[in-house]
Formats: C-alpha cells, sequence, structure tokens
C-alpha cells in the first residue's frame, strides 16, 4: 500500500524558504521489494522512518540496516537503493529542500545516517499531510514548521515520557522564556541567574532535550511569536518587534526575513 502527498507549488513560486516541507509518505513492501533510485534528479534532503519489518538501504554504497523505530537521513543526490529480505518493511518518509536544507540538517549533528528514534511520530506526517493537502503560501511556512519538528524529534532520539523525562531546569527554562519574551534583555546570562544554574550546565540541557542552543531557541519562540501576531493581530512590525523583545525593529526584520525568506510586513499580506 501506497499513501502520499506533494507539494503543489512550483519551484518559481516558492518564498526563499531556509527549509521547505516538499512531500511525505507511507509504504508497506513485502519480501523481496526493492527500489533503486540514482539520486540525479533529487535535489532534495529525505527521511526514512521504519515502523515495523525491516530492510537493507544502501546510501552511496554505503548499507544501512533499518529494524522497527530505526530513521535513516539522505542528502540532495544521494543514490538509494532499498532491499527488503525480511516479511516486510512497513515505513514512513518525508522530503524536504529549501535554500539552506541541507546545512540545517547538518547542524544537527546525528551521529550516524542510521539511528534509533522508538515509534515513528504519525501525528507529524498527518499535519504534514493536512498541510500539504490545503496548498496555501500559508501552508509553506506551516510546512517548515513541521520539518524542523520532526529534525528536533529525531535529534531527541524520539524518547517517550517514561523512558526519559525532561528535566525541570529544562521546563522551566521553557516556562520563563514564554513568560518573558518581551524583555529585550533577557539572554542566556539572565536567564541562567534566574534559574540559578550555570549557565554551561543550562546550555548542556538544552541543546540535549530541545536540540537547540538557548540562545536559538529564544529567537524561535520569539520569531514564532512575532508570526501568530502578524497573523492574528493589527500591531504593527514595530510594535511587534517590542512586543516579542527584538532589540529594534531592524533586526527583528532581518532575523524573520532570514527565517521565512519575507519582511513581516509582506509576510502579513499573505492572510
Amino acid at each position: 500500500m501506497i499513501i502520499s502527498s506533494h507539494r503543489t507549488f512550483l519551484s518559481e513560486q516558492l518564498p526563499p524558504l531556509p527549509i521547505a516541507l516538499k512531500a511525505i509518505g507511507y509504504y508497506y513492501a513485502e519480501r523481496n521489494w526493492s527500489e533503486l533510485n540514482d539520486g540525479k534528479t533529487r535535489a532534495h534532503c529525505g527521511v526514512f522512518w521504519c515502523a515495523s519489518g525491516g530492510a537493507d538501504i544502501m546510501i552511496n554504497q554505503k548499507k544501512y540496516h533499518l529494524n522497527t523505530g530505526d530513521f535513516l537521513f539522505y542528502y540532495p543526490y544521494d543514490a538509494h537503493h532499498i532491499i527488503v529480505n525480511e516479511s516486510h518493511f512497513e515505513y514512513y518518509w518525508m522530503t524536504f529542500d529549501g535554500l539552506l536544507a541541507a546545512e540545517i540538517l547538518q547542524a544537527y549533528h546525528f551521529t550516524s545516517r542510521c539511528n534509533y528514534g522508538g515509534p515513528v511520530p504519525k501525528e507529524i506526517w498527518l499535519d504534514a499531510n493536512k498541510t500539504l493537502s490545503e496548498g496555501t503560501m500559508n501552508s509553506l511556512y506551516l510546512g517548515s514548521t513541521l520539518v524542523y519538528r520532526l529534525l528536533t524529534y529525531m535529534k531527541n532520539g524520539n524518547k517517550t515520557e517514561d523512558v526519559i523525562k525532561e528535566p525541570l531546569l529544562v521546563k522551566q527554562f521553557k516556562d520563563l522564556v514564554e513568560d518573558e519574551i518581551g524583555d529585550k534583555e533577557l539572554d542566556l546570562n539572565k536567564i541562567a541567574k534566574k534559574l540559578k544554574c550555570h549557565r554551561t550546565t543550562l546550555t548542556r540541557l538544552i541543546r540535549k532535550h530541545i536540540g537547540f542552543l538557548p540562545g536559538q531557541y529564544l529567537k524561535h519562540v520569539r520569531l514564532k511569536y512575532a508570526m501568530e501576531l502578524l497573523q492574528n493581530s493589527n500591531y504593527t512590525a514595530a510594535e511587534i518587534s517590542d512586543l516579542c523583545g527584538f532589540s529594534t525593529p531592524e533586526f527583528f526584520s532581518r532575523c524573520f526575513r532570514k527565517m521565512t525568506g519575507e519582511p513581516p510586513k509582506r509576510f502579513r499580506n499573505h492572510f
């Protein structure tokens, strides 16, 4: 059984997003099934995630074996060859591109192309399928957040809460960022002081459990809040910059353009 959804926008219609959701799918393959792709026309990154069964996957002549719960990723123009030697291979896949897709994938510093991630995060695929089916400009931006969500899920080992609980310090960090997002002076040093911990300890825990450095997460939350205000309020870009804790409207605009490929005012015009 094959289920798949693809982005409907043509390449020339896409805004210059750093990373963008391209397609998702599900496939159940029987024993002796195989697929060969030379990668020559595949200018995107991708992920295979094994839901049950197993298979051998060759990426650029290097073989990896996927068992239930394993995921494997690839870069643009990587050749792959899937060979099912077990009873079956049930898997989900996702592809993504964008101006910085390969660089962002590299920035997550996975130790290997093939890793154990646990049960497939099916809710991400369901959200991605809904997003792709909308076919709107807004769906492109929502698709980008889903790719980040999947990569962060992969980085955290996809551990369930009963296997690895989020430390209290991490929860306190996230709550503090949400509560004081408008504080322009909020940074790693101030947060560490408020939480009464060393900045090195905080950095290590945040990177391990969230997948970002504290400063990156803080900027991510500020930009996410800014996107919500642009869509659902009449505040000006300068007012939103202030509400979200950016030092100046100019800095806010630069950060926003870097994330979305568009300045705040043009982004708002899509809604």
